[in-house]
């Protein structure tokens, strides 16, 4: 049976620059996927917050 390692980061109230660190070192360590969790009633903050994951994803 093969096991995936899924890394969760809570996001909120989180820098921008933190969650990025941490999601970099999560894959740098092998795991297979992540899993990021941010709510904010601001559609501002949440796209914000898209983009910063989406930014994440192209590099």
């Amino acid at each position: 049976m093969e096991k995936n390692i899924i890394a969760y980061i809570n996001a909120e109230n989180a820098f921008s620059a933190s969650v990025l660190e941490l999601a970099m070192s999560y894959e740098q360590n092998g795991a297979d996927g992540l899993y990021i969790y941010n709510y904010d009633d601001n559609e501002t903050t949440q796209m914000h917050f898209l983009q910063t994951v989406m930014s994440y994803r192209a590099v």
